[in-house]
């Protein structure tokens, strides 16, 4: 097995910019999630920067007073608008802005100003201190039971090799290395022919699934053969509701010690 030289562990960073895709469907929880980062993400958010499309006004303004950045998605990095996209549906769905939504979060790497960046998703509400850099320098991957077979497929057909099953690694936030996402997908592009990475993964995706390409699992699985001395695994606990219980939110943060939850999670199921 090639081992990919990795950048040498040190002291957990400071502080790290943290990326928010926002659909506006999500307007309702995202300013909680905001506050929440900034009382309990560790490392703390040296940015917040959310990355939107048409934002109404008064949701836009209310972002910018709790101090994050706004960024036009279609002005983000290398990625072509979203609108340009191939159309991507299944069993009548629309699904491109599903995948689009991932990118944003691999591209974010190109607009990060610290070495180490956070993504995390709109609709989730920090409940306690949240730490995604252990003191020794190392990631704090939550890892779950889930395992969805076209995320494998995908992921063989794009690097070819298949990894053996382990606990996944899609969560509602994740800690990215700039370096090591800029090796990931420069892997993808030696193989794509010519292509870039995102074409690449819309190349090879199967349209007859919902869901056939995980930025996560992705990552996670790379890392996992290439360095597995820069992550631990965890397991703290990630409360999902319904954004209609969001009025319980005061309640999820009073029972999140005894019931050792450490984020909640307000869904809206509107399609991206």
């Amino acid at each position: 097995m090639n081992q990919v030289p990795a950048p040498t562990l040190a002291a957990a960073p400071a502080a790290c910019d943290v990326f928010i895709p926002l659909h506006p469907k999500d307007g309702w929880v995202v300013e909680h999630c905001i506050r929440s980062l900034h009382r309990h993400l560790r490392p703390r958010p040296a940015r917040i920067v959310v990355l939107a499309r048409e934002l109404p006004a008064d949701l836009r303004a209310r972002l910018e007073a709790l101090g994050a950045e706004i960024l036009d998605e279609d002005r983000f990095g290398e990625l072509p608008p979203r609108a340009s996209l191939p159309d991507i549906t299944c069993r009548g769905i629309p699904r491109s802005g599903w995948y689009y939504q991932q990118f944003l979060k691999l591209e974010a790497r190109r607009h990060s100003r610290t070495p180490t960046y956070a993504v995390v998703d709109a609709d989730t509400v920090l409940l306690r201190p949240l730490e995604l850099v252990d003191a020794q320098g190392r990631y704090v991957f939550d890892r779950t039971a889930q395992y969805h077979v076209p995320y494998f497929d995908t992921f063989e057909k794009l690097l070819g090799w298949r990894p053996e099953r382990q606990p996944s690694f899609i969560i509602n936030y994740l800690a990215f290395d700039v370096a090591l996402v800029d090796r990931l997908l420069a892997e993808i592009e030696a193989q794509a022919g010519g292509r870039r990475w995102w074409e690449r993964i819309i190349d090879v995706i199967d349209r007859s699934e919902m869901s056939a390409f995980s930025e996560f699992e992705t990552y996670g699985y790379w890392l996992a053969r290439h360095h597995p001395q820069r992550f631990v695994g965890a397991a703290r606990g990630n409360r999902h509701t319904k954004v209609k219980y969001l009025w319980l939110l005061p309640l999820h943060r009073a029972l999140a010690g005894w019931r050792s939850e450490r984020t909640v999670s307000y869904h809206n199921h509107r399609r991206w």
